[in-house]
């Protein structure tokens, strides 16, 4: 694999959640969301810097407790609505005045607890062919898009592709999804398209579960699958 150096590790936890309160300090196993997050950059062994941007003083002990360094994120730039693109602009320019300037980034969300070092390792390899580099999920056929519905306020249904053709089930071709747990990027790419994604993405396909925590299910799901080892 070409050496992607300098490599920083950026994991955006804001404190604030309508879904779960105080989610990135939420336990998933005996560590927090945060932590674990902090836990899985340090053990791929990849980074030159791991670095939380957090608006939160509790979250940023968390996050020195597992050895990150962590960086104040202005309150306008942690509320609901704030774009994950002006964070890591905030952290990139942050860091540059500091004096580093990364070459690659890959972005952790702690909301993806499920992710392991061999995960990361993917992305950041896929970048070999790549600006940049996503972890995907496959979708069960049985909720292929082929095979979708809208339902509207009156009941009526409309299929999400209209007039589809019939079709058998193994004509289908499989779809993914993304799953938050990894997304890894060029950072010239990112200053040039402010995407994490860009024109030209490449998919990790992951076939290990995962869970993406937005909701209080979620995160019963996700400390479930821990507690039987699976992630």
């Amino acid at each position: 694999m070409t050496a992607l150096q300098p490599t920083l590790a950026l994991i955006p936890a804001r404190g604030g959640s309508k879904g779960i309160p105080d989610k990135n300090l939420c336990l998933v196993g005996e560590l927090t969301l945060t932590a674990r997050a902090v836990r899985c950059a340090r053990e791929t062994k990849r980074f030159d810097r791991i670095v939380v941007s957090t608006d939160s003083e509790a979250i940023a002990a968390d996050a020195r407790r597992e050895g990150a360094d962590v960086i104040r994120r202005p309150a306008h730039l942690a509320s609901d609505t704030a774009d994950v693109a002006e964070a890591i602009e905030h952290a990139l320019a942050v860091l540059a005045g500091a004096g580093f300037a990364p070459q690659v980034v890959a972005l952790l969300e702690p909301s993806s607890p499920l992710r392991t070092p061999a995960m990361v390792e993917q992305a950041l390899a896929a970048l070999d062919a790549a600006d940049a580099a996503f972890t995907v999920s496959p979708v069960p056929l049985r909720f292929h898009p082929r095979k979708q519905f809208h339902v509207e306020d009156g009941g009526a249904a409309r299929w999400v592709f209209p007039n589809p053709p019939p079709v058998r089930r193994q004509e289908l071709t499989p779809t993914f999804v993304q799953n938050g747990a990894v997304y890894a990027f060029r950072t010239s790419m990112f200053r040039a398209h402010r995407s994490v994604f860009g024109p030209t993405p490449r998919a990790v396909i992951i076939e290990a579960p995962l869970v993406n925590i937005d909701g209080p299910e979620d995160l019963t799901a996700a400390q479930r699958l821990a507690a039987e080892g699976r992630g």
